[in-house]
């Protein structure tokens, strides 16, 4: 099975950031959003963090959890938190 595009998305409880995790999802992406409160939706593939991304201890929480579930390793001579797929980070 070829590997599918993880993708991390801020602000998706609502609006552009719903927006986009839907749009990456109907791609063929597994998307993983945050907000700080649960959505009032669901989504196949998507996978919700509540987060304060004004929190540099809940940011880490967060990366470490998606890397450990997608099984995402630092890049051997990459710099600490590199990671091996590509992540996109929208900040709406």
């Amino acid at each position: 099975m070829p590997e599918r595009e993880v993708v991390l998305i801020t602000g998706t409880r609502k609006g552009i950031g719903r927006y986009l995790a839907e749009h990456f999802v109907r791609k063929g992406a597994l998307v993983e959003g945050c907000s700080r409160q649960l959505p009032d939706w669901n989504l196949e593939n998507y996978e919700h963090h509540i987060v304060d991304v004004t929190s540099e201890d809940q940011v880490r929480s967060m990366i470490a959890a998606i890397k450990k579930r997608h099984g995402i390793a630092p890049r051997s001579g990459g710099k600490p938190g590199c990671v091996l797929r590509q992540i996109h980070c929208f900040r709406c």
